[in-house]
């Protein structure tokens, strides 16, 4: 005889039994989609032959903005009894566009709320600085994104303090991996110069994270400028576009954010060609003054004695008497001549030793000098040493000196008592 079932007992051996399920990928299109105010989301799941509905709660659900009816999507979830109607539903842990198509249309509707709602704003974009100290680095580790940004920012310029935090960057871990480091960073490190979001690149499906709204959200809300460098040329993932600065690939991103040693040069020689220069033209601006005020006085000594020559000329029975004046303001004239050139030699005098002294503090600040006295610069995995115990035993040493460099091995490290 068979068992004999009230309702609710019925309803709730179904429901256990379809626990015993366990989780589920079920692929469909969407059709009437709802998104409720409190929070839930319900959907109907259909193919040719059959529908399933669906609901899930949106906060748990990400991406949610750019489903669209009529979209085709995998499902993961887990079947569900509403015990009080019996109604049979899927309940939703995750939704994910099915094929390329459909990552495509997903990401575009989502990126035009995004861009509408000003995140890719070009007037918000921060710029950074043209000589980094300190920057973070998010990518996976060991990858080839990171050895490769790594090599291309020692090439350049050395010095730099990277603050390296380990990210997965593909699969469904991937955007809570990428968010707790960019929180990471920002809460310890809040005076980085620049973050830098990289991986090597990949298909469609594999970028996918970099499409998830939750971390472009992420990177919109970080308080350091952020460089992303996802490696994919075709298509430009909607990080980068929330991102302060793009780059195609992590050593573009090294070589668009760390200057290179010749640049740097190039740049101290243009200062100080343009201080020499700056105090060339103000020695010449003074010369040509001081000339223009000697040719005004003597046109003015020129014309007196041209009055006087008249006067001589005219009056010749005073001609004693005006003889005396005329040498008498002749002596005077002579006299100034004499302290207009002592005051000119003066002032000279006073420019060439200030340009001595700016040219004296030019090579002053050249490190090249200040190598050549005997000192040089040890530097290990990038960083500048300053004391002993920064350095680490097995490690290797790069000493710059006035001619050359020297790789070392650490043996010992002997600190100061």
């Amino acid at each position: 005889m068979a068992y004999v079932f009230q309702v609710r007992e019925f309803n709730e051996f179904v429901g256990v039994y379809l626990d015993e399920i366990g989780e589920v990928i079920v692929e469909g299109e969407i059709s009437q989609l709802r998104l409720t105010d409190q929070g839930w989301l319900f959907l109907t799941l259909e193919d040719e032959e059959a529908s399933l509905p669906v609901f899930g709660i949106r906060r748990q659900l990400a991406n949610l903005a750019g489903l669209s009816e009529g979209m085709r999507v995998q499902v993961t979830g887990r079947p569900r009894l509403y015990q009080k109607t019996a109604r049979f539903s899927l309940f939703a842990k995750k939704i994910v566009p099915a094929g390329e198509g459909a990552l495509r249309q997903m990401r575009e509707k989502l990126r035009r709320q995004l861009e509408a709602e000003g995140l890719f704003a070009p007037e918000r974009k921060r710029p950074l600085p043209e000589f980094p100290q300190k920057i973070g680095l998010l990518t996976a580790a060991n990858s080839r994104a990171y050895s490769d940004f790594i090599k291309i920012s020692r090439e350049r310029f050395g010095g730099l303090t990277i603050y390296f935090y380990p990210v997965i960057v593909q699969g469904d871990q991937a955007v809570a991996s990428i968010i707790e480091g960019l929180n990471h960073l920002n809460r310890r490190h809040p005076d980085l110069d620049f973050l830098v979001l990289t991986r090597g690149g990949g298909s469609l499906e594999d970028l996918q994270p970099f499409d998830d709204e939750r971390l472009v959200r992420a990177v919109f809300a970080s308080q350091i400028p952020v460089v992303a460098a996802i490696g994919h040329e075709a298509d430009v993932s909607l990080v980068e576009l929330a991102a302060d600065l793009r780059a195609s690939t992590p050593s573009n991103a090294a070589e668009l954010t760390i200057p290179a040693r010749e640049a740097v040069e190039q740049r101290r020689q243009q200062l100080e060609s343009l201080l020499i220069q700056a105090t060339q033209n103000r020695w010449q601006e003074e010369k040509d003054r001081w000339q223009l005020l000697w040719q005004e006085i003597e046109e003015g000594i020129n014309r007196q004695i041209q009055r006087v020559e008249t006067g001589l000329w005219r009056f010749g029975q005073t001609g004693q008497l005006l003889q005396q004046i005329c040498n008498r303001r002749r002596a005077v004239v002579e006299e100034k001549e004499r302290q207009l050139a002592q005051l000119a030699g003066q002032i000279w005098q006073r420019n060439w030793q200030r340009w001595q002294n700016l040219d004296q503090l030019l090579q002053a600040l050249d490190y090249r000098h200040i190598l050549r006295r005997g000192f040089s610069l040890t530097y290990q995995d990038g960083q500048l040493l300053r004391r002993a115990d920064q350095a680490q035993v097995d490690g290797w040493l790069t000493t710059i000196l006035a001619q050359g460099q020297v790789k070392s091995k650490v043996k010992e490290v002997k600190h100061e008592s």
